[in-house]
This record gives C-alpha cells, structure tokens and sequence, in this order.
C-alpha cells in the first residue's frame, strides 16, 4: 500500500484496519479485504487483495465510504470516514442469497444538515 499511502500512519488509529481473509471472488483460495485509514482525513477506503498466480497479489478498490455516504445522503459532503473497526462479518442477503460484508466505520458530516 506504500504506492498509494507514502507515509507512515499518523495516529494509532491509522493504517490497514478489519484485515479479513474472504473466499477469493476470482477463484481458488481466499482474498483479504480491510479498510484502509490514512491521511488526513481519511476517506475510509476499502481495499481487496486477491491471490495471483505468481504468489503476488492483486489490489482492487471496493469503495470510498466518504463518497458513497456522501451519495446515499443526496450529495451532502462527508468530510471524513474511518473504517472497519473489527472483522469484516459475513452476512446473506435474505432477497438474493448473495454473501455480503458488514463493519463498523465512523464519520464526521460537517454542517449539522443531516439527521444522525
């Protein structure tokens, strides 16, 4: 993750957070998701590590939380969010059968607009 975050965390809080081995959505084994928080503020990014072949792996960016808030809140800007404070808990969604991920995540929404 140095490519995308350079510096070391800033604060105890900081850095590779809910580290979670999943079923590998591409193929055998398992992948590692985790929410990553750093910077200032920190976006709440989750990341996903999926096993190559050559003992490498792949990074894919799931989501923002700061951007995804952001649009379930009709636009609102979310100044920071900070992710998965535990593991990540898989859930089945009860409409589709499809296996999700639950965590704990917190936020700042300036402007006091939107009800907590």
């Amino acid at each position: 993750m140095s490519d995308l975050y350079p510096a070391a965390p800033s604060s105890g809080a900081g850095g590779i957070r809910g580290l979670t081995a999943i079923p590998n959505p591409n193929g055998k084994g398992d992948s590692l998701i985790f929410g990553m928080w750093a910077g200032r503020p920190s976006r709440g990014e989750i990341y996903r590590l999926d096993p190559v072949d050559d003992g490498t792996f792949s990074r894919t960016r799931e989501v923002s939380l700061v951007d995804l808030m952001s649009q379930y809140l009709s636009g609102q800007p979310v100044a920071m969010a900070g992710a998965a404070y535990s593991d990540f808990r898989p859930v089945t969604d009860p409409v589709t059968g499809e296996t999700l991920h639950l965590i704990g995540f917190e936020s700042w929404i300036p402007g006091h607009r939107v009800p907590t």
